[in-house]
């Protein structure tokens, strides 16, 4: 018995790691797909209040970004670009929903330097971005999401994945719009 609880205590926490799926570039990750179902989660908002995503979904089906930080310049120019289509997206009948590394916080220094109206979410050790199969290695115990866009209906079921390992290329508020109209 001594030498089958190591075994057994081994075995769980790799589990545990392969589960939460942190990859070791942003080269390697594997997004959940489209017809997926995605996880259930709660997040802290800007204003620390959990935030339960399976609750938003009963409102209304979500477009869900993952971007790194405030601190990233692409993904403040991203968060915009869909900030200046919200008032379409609302009408489409869609939320949209963004979760960074960044803590609660600083998602309100993201919110106010972007105008955005959008909910903000904070994942700072990437659990949920793991989840999502987007979560890597950036360096030395940091972990990153690669900047990603899934449109999930309110059965959690997704539609629509764009996920790029290059931090650089978003997928733009025009083609998500055209996406959310088909």
């Amino acid at each position: 018995m001594k030498k089958i609880f190591p075994l057994i205590i081994s075995f769980i926490i790799s589990f545990q790691l392969f589960a939460q799926q942190i990859y070791p570039s942003a080269g390697k990750v594997i997004p959940l797909k489209v017809n997926d179902t995605v996880p259930n989660f709660e997040l802290p908002n800007e204003t620390n209040e959990l935030v339960n995503f399976k609750q938003k979904l009963i409102e209304k089906p979500v477009v869900l970004i993952f971007y790194r930080a405030g601190w990233c310049p692409y993904c403040n120019v991203h968060l915009s670009d869909i900030q200046s289509i919200e008032s379409k997206i609302l009408k489409l009948g869609y939320q949209i929903i963004a979760i960074s590394t960044d803590r609660p916080d600083k998602l309100n220094e993201t919110k106010n330097k972007n105008s955005l109206n959008y909910t903000l979410l904070s994942d700072p050790n990437c659990e949920i971005a793991a989840k999502f199969g987007i979560a890597f290695w950036a360096g030395d115990n940091w972990k990153l999401p690669v900047p990603s866009l899934f449109i999930i209906e309110k059965s959690g079921k997704i539609n629509f994945v764009h996920s790029d390992a290059d931090y650089k290329q978003r997928i733009s508020a025009n083609d998500v719009l055209s996406i959310l109209k088909k």
